[in-house]
């Protein structure tokens, strides 16, 4: 790849391209159900924008077309990771990791710049 820049996008940012988002998540992951795909940016990528510490950083190449994103916030009690593994972190001994712990949610790039260095 010829080169790419990161940008950090704001909620409004995310809201405001969600489906070119949703064509990098469909893309990279070559997806074909379009239900699916639907799903994803209004169950996930738009109603995780009001969760505390949101953060979106998107790949773009030099033409300024997206190329790929990841986003995340900080983990808390009643989300599904959290409550999913709060228990086998507890009982290794790292439950302090809860406290600050931030969850990764998705990370996309499209197979054209997959391998390239972008993620």
């Amino acid at each position: 790849m010829a080169g790419f820049a990161l940008e950090v996008w704001s909620r409004s940012d995310v809201i405001e391209h969600k489906d070119v988002l949703g064509d990098v998540y469909r893309s990279a992951f070559r997806i074909e159900s379009e239900e699916r795909v639907d799903r994803f940016i209004s169950n996930s990528l738009v109603r995780h924008t009001d969760y505390a510490e949101y953060q979106c950083v998107v790949a773009l190449n030099p033409r300024k077309e997206i190329i790929g994103f990841v986003y995340g916030y900080r983990s808390e009690p009643g989300r599904w990771w959290h409550d999913t593994v709060a228990a086998e972190i507890r009982a290794a001994g790292f439950g302090w990791y809860l406290d600050t712990a931030f969850e990764f949610v998705e990370f996309a790039v499209t197979p054209s710049a997959q391998g390239a260095g972008v993620g």
